[in-house]
């Protein structure tokens, strides 16, 4: 009877999970991202940061506060970020445990702006390559993936990362994949061999190449790495907006709020709630 149904228990402690997991919003969409590493480091899609030097992060506690793109890869699809002046549980990404087909997967993020949806499936495949990123063997699922589930990651029973949510197969239904773990640990490695710390990262946001923070242009198409413009390098933590006062978009510009246009490169201007702690009801 349907009253003697009992609810299943996760095998793992969802309530300390979701604080580590944020919703990312830009002038042009949603997306997920999670706490990869200390001092607010969050990895996300790059297609859901774009070439952004700013975006919006909505933490568990409803909080809004600012994120600070720190480092993207054009061909992993991967982006970082920094929380500004807050702190992020992180989730644990170092388990040595093999992906294996028909395994449990739980998929959390902000599908169509849905925060915390929590769903689950299998892992269908563990070395999946597909023309959407060559060379790179994505984890299948049969885990239902939506748009704003970009960047959320992919779980497993223990409650360690098993991938990144990254696309579906548009004209199908429950077939996503995600970027596996390893990959992102591997960029992170890197940035940390080349310049110390993630927070120092850099990279262009006219076409997202990495770059050293010394250099003045970018290697690969060559813009100009600016000191507030296209470099989106700062040190220590960004300070809150004063009042009246809204980031560019595009390259992290002051102005004032009324202005809808950012005066250094033309881009759409963030909304003040970027540039504050306050809580959306």
């Amino acid at each position: 009877m349907l009253s003697e149904r009992k609810h299943l228990k996760l095998p793992m402690d969802m309530e300390q999970i979701l604080p580590s997991i944020v919703q990312i919003s830009t002038p042009t969409g949603l997306g997920s991202g999670f706490c990869i590493a200390e001092r607010g480091i969050i990895v996300t899609n790059r297609h859901v940061v774009e070439a952004l030097a700013f975006v919006e992060l909505k933490l568990h506690d409803k909080t809004v506060v600012l994120g600070q793109v720190v480092s993207s890869h054009s061909q992993l699809d991967l982006s970082l970020i920094r929380a500004v002046n807050v702190t992020i549980p992180v989730l644990c990404c170092r388990d040595i445990k093999p992906e294996e087909i028909g395994s449990t997967v739980w998929v959390v993020g902000s599908p169509w702006g849905l925060t915390e949806t929590v769903t689950k499936g299998i892992v269908s495949n563990v070395s999946r390559e597909t023309e959407y990123r060559q060379g790179v063997p994505y984890i299948q699922t049969d885990a239902a993936i939506n748009p704003g589930n970009s960047g959320g990651p992919m779980l497993r029973d223990n409650g360690t990362v098993l991938a990144m949510a990254t696309w579906i197969q548009g004209n199908a239904q429950n077939i996503g994949f995600g970027l596996p773990v390893r990959f992102i640990l591997n960029r992170m490695e890197r940035i940390v061999r080349q310049w110390g710390t993630i927070e120092e990262a850099a990279y262009c946001t006219a076409c997202g190449f990495s770059t050293f923070p010394p250099e003045a242009w970018c290697a690969r198409c060559g813009a100009k790495v600016e000191s507030n413009g296209v470099r989106l390098r700062q040190q220590g933590s960004l300070e809150p907006l004063p009042a009246g006062k809204v980031h560019c978009s595009a390259c992290g510009w002051t102005a004032p709020e009324a202005a809808k246009y950012c005066d250094h490169c033309g881009a759409v201007m963030i909304p003040a709630a970027l540039g504050t702690h306050r809580k959306r009801r």
